[in-house]
């Protein structure tokens, strides 16, 4: 309640100030042929300019469409609607009042808004209900003072994008507070006649591994004016170019690609697609000779697979602007990265070294495989005097279910300073955000490694306890409350996949088994073992029986791993329908009992019941 009247009081003290206006006028001036394009932004000034991104523009009943980029600029193409058809224009984004242009007749290019002149859009309809009012500030009263990454946080409300709902918010819905959609301004709307420049010609792939493709093709035939050229990797522009030959990156590894290219006129009208070439690529995601180098930009992070036949994967990477850089290489230990100039000679090592690199020169970056294969990461950036926090490895102990998992962090400071701030990592388990958290108050120099232990979480856990058999996914996010000032804000996150068993593989999490006492499991792999342990009271003749079991064998050791007696398999009619350990067992001693396949090589999954008995 304290949060709503707050919010009321900032609401009413904007609307006393006159906060509110209304204008929007839009005009176009980009040529095509049966296109909507055009520029979208929210009506208040704004510094993040991502608040222009994520506008749905859309024909209605159809399914055609396009989401607006930070630029604020969409574009939905390759319009089959006659031009005596009309049709109507919707503009929309979550926590926004929608807008809708009617009577658009699509025979030509239309054009609605421009940079200069955008389609302002409205915000405040947090229940888009197609009103702003006292309901949309309730919802807003929710989280109002709430920051990025709190539980009551929301993103709808947080109009400027600065991560927190606070009185800036209010003021931002306070300029249209009552106003419906039929308020908005008549939009100014443009047909442009097209000039459409001719395709390119004869596209070709010279070579390609699974994430990169080597292009030439030839001039459009149409004598034309051309200033560049677009490539699309399955429909999307991955690069451009000003030449009729690139290298580029982008595409999925093991699958079927398509790849086509577009001329670029100098009024940045574009023409119909080149030829169009459907490639299935390797499983290996990056070429493993220099020749097939995969290009890399500054200060973006590189996410590969190192495969287990691979040898190497190379990177080209050519600096901007020289100065001294260094490549941080975070997940991949057992791997080793080096840098060669132009002459391929080599100038050193990743992560321990530095490089003083020239503007305009081409550098390959080799990673080696030592004895590992997997994911790793990594990405080039110059010096700076920041730290950067990076979640390395999730560390899961007794992944069982129905019992309490210790996890740990492993951070890695891969910035250029020791990180003195205290942060905390939290954890979300199974779409359970900030589950589990670990706060980290110790320096860690440029380079080190920190442990981290869970201390806190939701309701005052610090563990976690899985009920299912099966994958889990848990994902850390680093310095969730933005206490450190790093090189990088956006590589805080890191997330795996853990199976997590009914009983354990290891003899450290051995479960407790009591006499008597039925025990129901399941064996899923030829690698899983169950464990448990068993504590006999007194001296006597024990019984392990799996009764039932065709594939899945018990063994019973004592404390130092010795068999005490052999398991015998039980038929009946010639077949298998149980197997047992009979054994003296003596008072008080440990022991401990095994179930697992009985043949690794004909394996089947089976659920077993273990019973344990006095003969």
């Amino acid at each position: 309640m304290f949060r709503i009247r707050r919010l009321l009081v900032v609401l009413v003290m904007a609307l006393i100030t006159g906060a509110l206006f209304n204008s929007m006028s839009v005009f176009g001036a980009t040529a095509g042929t049966y296109k909507i394009s055009g520029y979208v932004e929210p009506d208040f000034h704004f510094t993040n300019s991502m608040t222009k991104a994520d506008f749905k523009v859309e024909i209605v009943g159809t399914s055609y469409s396009d989401v607006t980029d930070s630029m604020g600029y969409f574009e939905i193409p390759n319009i089959p609607i006659a031009a005596s058809i009309n049709v109507k224009v919707r503009f929309s984004k979550a926590g926004y009042l929608r807008k809708e242009i009617g009577n658009l007749t699509i025979g030509s290019e239309v054009l609605i808004g421009s940079k200069e002149d955008p389609v302002k859009m409205w915000p405040g309809d947090v229940l888009q209900d197609d009103a702003i009012n006292f309901v949309d500030v309730l919802l807003m009263a929710k989280s109002y003072n709430a920051i990025k990454n709190e539980v009551l946080y929301s993103k709808i409300c947080d109009f400027n994008l600065d991560s927190s709902v606070n009185v800036a918010d209010v003021i931002i819905m306070s300029r249209h507070f009552n106003a419906v959609p039929n308020e908005y301004a008549t939009e100014k709307v443009s047909y442009v006649a097209p000039d459409k420049p001719g395709a390119p010609q004869n596209l070709k792939a010279l070579w390609y591994t699974g994430s990169t493709i080597s292009l030439s093709w030839e001039a459009p035939s149409i004598k034309t004016s051309i200033s560049g050229y677009e490539i699309y990797l399955n429909d999307k522009v991955a690069a451009t170019s000003k030449t009729t030959n690139i290298t580029c990156s982008g595409l999925n590894p093991n699958k079927e690609n398509t790849i086509y290219i577009k001329s670029i006129n100098s009024s940045n009208v574009k023409s119909d697609a080149s030829n169009i070439l459907r490639i299935t690529t390797p499983i290996d995601d990056h070429g493993n000779t220099i020749d097939r180098a995969t290009p890399i930009e500054c200060e973006k992070e590189v996410v590969a697979s190192m495969e287990s036949n691979d040898t190497a994967d190379y990177f080209k990477f050519k600096p901007q602007v020289s100065g001294t850089y260094v490549f941080k290489m975070y997940v991949g230990s057992k791997l080793y990265g080096y840098l060669y100039n132009e002459f391929g000679e080599k100038m050193g090592v990743f992560n321990t070294d530095q490089f003083n690199l020239i503007a305009g020169k081409e550098y390959t970056l080799g990673i080696k495989n030592v004895s590992t294969y997997g994911e790793y990461r990594f990405y080039v950036r110059q010096k700076t005097i920041k730290p950067d926090i990076v979640v390395d490895k999730i560390l899961v102990d007794n992944a069982c279910i129905k019992e309490p998992s210790s996890i740990k962090i492993r951070i890695v400071n891969i910035g250029d300073a020791p990180n003195t701030s205290s942060f905390r990592v939290a954890l979300d388990i199974d779409g359970q955000n900030n589950l589990l958290w670990a706060d980290c108050d110790t320096i860690i120099p440029a380079g080190n490694i920190a442990t981290l232990s869970i201390n806190g979480g939701f309701n005052g856990l610090t563990t976690w306890t899985p009920m299912e058999v099966g994958i889990h996914s848990i994902t850390a996010n680093a310095d969730i409350l933005n206490r450190v000032t790093e090189v990088f804000e956006d590589n805080n996150t890191f997330s795996c996949s853990v199976f997590f068993d009914d009983y354990s593989d290891s003899l450290d999490y051995a479960r407790a088994i009591q006499l008597g006492k039925e025990v129901t499991g399941i064996i899923t792999s030829p690698q899983d073992k169950d464990f448990f342990t068993f504590i006999p009271s007194s001296n006597g003749n024990y019984k392990f029986e799996l009764p039932g079991s065709h594939y899945t064998n018990v063994y019973v050791y004592d404390k130092d791993l010795n068999q005490v007696a052999e398991t015998t398999i039980a038929t009946r009619g010639g077949a298998r329908n149980s197997c047992y350990v009979k054994a003296p067992l003596e008072a008080n001693q440990k022991y401990y009992i095994l179930v697992r396949t009985a043949d690794s090589n004909d394996f089947i999954n089976e659920t077993y019941k273990l019973v344990t008995s006095i003969y």
